[in-house]
């Protein structure tokens, strides 16, 4: 990782710049390997059920639509109580996918507290690393968010640019594995 990019552009942000830089998918080893095992747990699952609350959704919404282009078996459930009811079905061939920016929203957090005891895998995507949700996680795709974003509004309208880029980072590494087998 070239960290003059990093400098510029925190430099850039704190000036008020639009920046695009294109770096590599991830910034170390770990990050790669933890991406190498989603991608693992989405081809062994058998069902895949995707939780997601709010502005996520529309996130959640197309990596949904791009593994079921794979004709993996995918329900997506943004409802607190479809969560939990479609929780309790789940066993240890089922793979549940979260997408949260906090990790700590509190519907996701009690559907997969009743997930946990049929023993499913669980795939966050977020950008937070220490929170409920990641301790609820078998893998957790960390991405970055400024902390220069500003937030108006009484309402959760932070951006889901990070989530959108870790799911395309995710169905990017699932199509290249599926090209190789």
């Amino acid at each position: 990782l070239n960290s003059n990019h990093t400098e510029v552009c925190i430099e850039a942000a704190k000036a008020g710049k639009h920046i695009l830089v294109e770096k590599p998918l991830c910034e170390n080893i770990r990050q790669a390997e933890e991406i190498e095992k989603a991608v693992e747990l989405i081809q062994e699952s058998e069902e895949i059920l995707i939780f997601s609350r709010g502005l996520s959704t529309n996130v959640a919404d197309e990596l949904m639509k791009k593994l079921q282009l794979f004709r993996k078996p995918v329900s997506l459930h943004d409802d607190s109580k479809y969560m939990a009811y479609y929780a309790r079905f789940v066993n240890e061939k089922s793979l549940i996918i979260v997408l949260s920016l906090s990790g700590e929203t509190v519907e996701i957090l009690n559907a997969l507290n009743i997930a946990k005891g049929q023993n499913p895998k669980i795939l966050s995507l977020t950008v937070n690393a220490n929170t409920s949700l990641t301790n609820l996680s078998d893998i957790s795709l960390i991405g970055y968010k400024s902390s220069l974003e500003v937030n108006y509004f009484d309402l959760d309208v932070h951006s889901r640019l990070s989530l959108s880029i870790l799911s395309r980072v995710l169905i990017d590494a699932y199509s290249i594995y599926t090209l190789k087998q």
